[in-house]
């Protein structure tokens, strides 16, 4: 699993909505690719206080890429996603 940020909470949303190769859910131990929105999934109960102090902001996500060890797969799977938000 890796986590990334993006510049600002109306990226985070976009990516949300245009998110199209991988799975928007939480993981339950599969093999999907996965990408995680902490501060609505697997924090949404947290206070915002422990979240923040935690470095769980709106601009944080998880995911969870079985692939990794596929890297032409991966690769081109990522250079889409950045073209699509790019």
């Amino acid at each position: 699993m890796i986590s990334f940020r993006v510049d600002s909470e109306a990226t985070a949303q976009s990516i949300l909505n245009k998110t199209e190769l991988v799975l928007y859910a939480e993981s339950l131990g599969g093999v999907e690719t996965l990408i995680t929105y902490p501060v609505t999934q697997t924090h949404a109960e947290v206070p915002e206080s422990q979240r923040l102090a935690r470095g769980i902001d709106g601009k944080l996500f998880l995911e969870h890429n079985p692939l990794y060890c596929y890297t032409p797969l991966y690769t081109s799977a990522y250079k889409h996603t950045l073209a699509h938000f790019g």
